[in-house]
């Protein structure tokens, strides 16, 4: 929410960068970010914080809420959270169900 872009590779995992605003070249990712730079990630609460979900990070296998300094505000457990959930634009948390259907739990 700086006005950084970060990149992953989504080839390898391995490669990630961070192009801070109105820098030419690329800075290392902070270190909460380089925590969990293979988890997702969206934008929360207007732009007060993050969602963090994956498998890395303080929270494994839960969803977690950080502040905009990466400092972890806690986790949550979702059933059936997976890399296909989503947040939507009012910041409803939405999970597809695993049914073939278009099917969300909010």
């Amino acid at each position: 929410m700086d006005g950084s872009l970060v990149m992953r590779s989504a080839v390898q995992h391995e490669d990630k960068l961070r192009i801070e605003d109105a820098k030419a070249s690329t800075s290392d990712l902070p270190e909460w970010l380089q925590q969990r730079f293979v988890n997702q990630f969206s934008v929360v609460r207007f732009g007060k914080g993050y969602a963090s979900w994956g498998d890395a990070g303080s929270c494994p296998g839960k969803l977690e809420v950080l502040a905009t300094s990466g400092e972890s505000c806690g986790c949550l457990g979702v059933p059936s959270l997976s890399r296909l959930a989503s947040i939507g634009r009012d910041g409803s948390l939405m999970v597809p169900r695993h049914e073939k259907t278009c099917k969300y739990d909010l």
